[in-house]
């Protein structure tokens, strides 16, 4: 899974629930995404971040931070090493990381992934 915000931790859990191994890939230092980096501690405190990815550590999710993605490692990379990679980081950065994923198989969209698993 690319990308820790919101919709990464949901696929992770997800596909961890439904018995995959899953790596997540942060390009921060921290895991959260916008729930960390854009949510003020009034409103979401972080205490509140860290229990869910304790959680998400204890089923088995691999998190692998300071990893940017088409730098770092490549697609080439994914594709060897996995059988999909949900593409879950914020806008700012996602027609970059399509431009190297869009004829890939086995690559889909994080909604596109959780619409699946919400439709069973």
């Amino acid at each position: 899974v690319i990308g820790s915000g919101p919709a990464g931790l949901a696929v992770a859990q997800q596909l961890t629930r439904d018995g995959h191994d899953v790596v997540v890939f942060e390009r921060s230092e921290r895991v959260g995404g916008l729930l960390r980096y854009g949510i003020p501690d009034f409103k979401l405190e972080k205490h509140i971040i860290e229990r869910r990815l304790d959680q998400l550590r204890t089923e088995g999710v691999e998190f692998q931070t300071g990893v940017n993605v088409g730098e770092d490692i490549s697609a080439r990379y994914l594709r060897k090493m996995f059988d999909c990679a949900p593409l879950t980081m914020v806008v700012r950065c996602v027609n970059d990381i399509i431009d190297v994923f869009h004829e890939e198989q086995n690559t889909i969209g994080a909604v596109t992934c959780l619409s699946a698993f919400w439709m069973r």
